[in-house]
């Protein structure tokens, strides 16, 4: 048994000396749990929703909803124009916006359900058409609110009265009932018992039981407008999975370099008219060439197989695209250097790419966390790959929508770079 012992020793030893990898080992289930707890943690549910607003009406009904709307704690509205809030959702900045037609006040009240004012408002719900999950949340909410705005002044005088005299035109224009008489009588003492009307405002009072909604909701994803077509899940996806899995092929590209040092391959090379520089740029510069021929491929597949098209810029489709193949070559050389060993770089590898790619949004919608981590996401070059990549894509915008996460991609490659073969050990 002794043997036996001594080679369980040596592995323990072995796990016990590579103390980044062993302490990488030990804080990846630790953060991967507890980030996966902020989402399902019953004080931070009621994570908000960001939303614009558009008022159309002016009206005091339909201002008293907006900040009804503002005032509910799952919401949060944005101060924006009708047309900033639109180019926000488009571009992905926004996950919807609600605009409030003219009349939608007078739709408002109790006696809208009786066909006051000409039936109940259609209001328009533009949303980012890969966060349906939102606009179905939002939809819900606002009809709640709107039933609880429109049902509180079903005992303002003036709300009532409108109601009973709507109600009586109705009775007066159907065809002949013997018991109209009666119900035109109690609608009648109930108008004198009623004070004279007012000029004000409806006011507040209790609420009540709707039988209808007063204020609908006709959708409209926010797309760009193409004859091929709009929002693509598959466009979407492929960009989130395209990225995480790339950085796993920089961190095996990484232990290879580790792997050539052990094996003395970069002492030979050293001797030789290789600098030091020209070995981890050959890496850096191979490893994103891997990346770009497997992007292309991918994509390939997508157009083929998945009707995914480029809607936006083919340059700056490209531009993001290459862009992302040099941070993830970069990537290779910031692991190789921070790693130093096979074992850390598969831990702490593992570790930085699922991390990166959660608070990107590759694996969950951003509006389950909470909002100090969708900051944290946004942060992320996996983040920016992403939404660069969607923006070419489904969304079909323009160049200058590329050159902006292309631009902060080269920032990340040219950073980890920098770090990566300052702290590389060559012995």
């Amino acid at each position: 048994m002794k043997p036996l012992g001594w080679l369980i020793a040596k592995d323990l030893l072995r796990f016990r000396a590579d103390g980044r990898g062993a302490l990488a080992t030990v804080l990846t289930p630790v953060v991967l749990a507890a980030l996966l707890g902020t989402l399902f943690n019953p004080p931070d549910l009621a994570n908000t929703v960001r939303l614009a607003v558009i008022d159309r009406d002016g009206s005091a009904g339909s201002r008293a909803l907006v900040e009804a709307v503002r005032a509910d704690p799952n919401l949060e509205v944005v101060p924006a124009t009708e047309e900033e809030a639109l180019a926000d959702v488009a571009r992905g900045r926004l996950p919807l916006a609600i605009i409030l037609p003219p009349g939608s006040g007078a739709a408002l009240t109790p006696s809208a359900f009786l066909g006051a004012g000409g039936g109940p408002a259609r209001a328009e719900l533009v949303f980012d058409p890969s966060r349906k999950t939102e606009a179905d949340l939002v939809e819900g909410l606002v009809t709640r609110i709107v039933f609880e705005q429109t049902m509180s002044r079903i005992t303002d005088p003036g709300s009532l009265r409108a109601l009973l005299t709507q109600a009586r035109a109705l009775i007066s224009s159907s065809p002949p009932d013997p018991d109209d008489a009666a119900w035109l009588d109690v609608i009648d003492r109930a108008l004198r018992l009623m004070p004279p009307p007012s000029d004000g405002p409806p006011g507040a009072g209790s609420t009540g039981l709707a039988i209808s909604p007063p204020l609908t909701f006709h959708r409209r994803a926010a797309v760009v407008d193409s004859p091929l077509g709009g929002y693509n899940s598959y466009a979407h996806t492929f960009a989130g999975m395209l990225c995480m899995f790339l950085l796993f092929v920089a961190a095996d590209a990484a232990k290879e370099l580790v792997a050539e040092r052990r094996s003395g391959l970069q002492t030979r090379l050293r001797l030789s008219a290789v600098s030091r520089g020209q070995i981890l740029a050959a890496r850096a510069l191979s490893v994103a060439a891997i990346a770009l021929v497997i992007s292309l491929a991918v994509y390939a597949v997508g157009f083929a197989a998945f009707g995914i098209r480029v809607l936006g810029s083919w340059w700056g489709f490209a531009a993001v695209l290459c862009a992302q193949a040099l941070f993830v070559g970069a990537f290779s050389i910031f692991l190789a250097g921070v790693g130093r060993t096979e074992r850390t770089i598969a831990s702490l590898g593992t570790f930085a790419i699922l991390v990166m790619s959660f608070l990107g949004g590759s694996m969950l919608p951003a509006f389950l966390m909470p909002p100090w981590l969708r900051a944290l996401g946004h942060a992320m070059p996996t983040a920016w790959a992403t939404d660069g990549l969607a923006a070419m894509t489904w969304r079909g915008m323009d160049l200058a929508e590329g050159l902006v996460p292309a631009t902060i991609l080269m920032g990340y490659a040219l950073l980890c770079a920098a770090v990566g073969s300052r702290v590389f050990r060559w012995d």
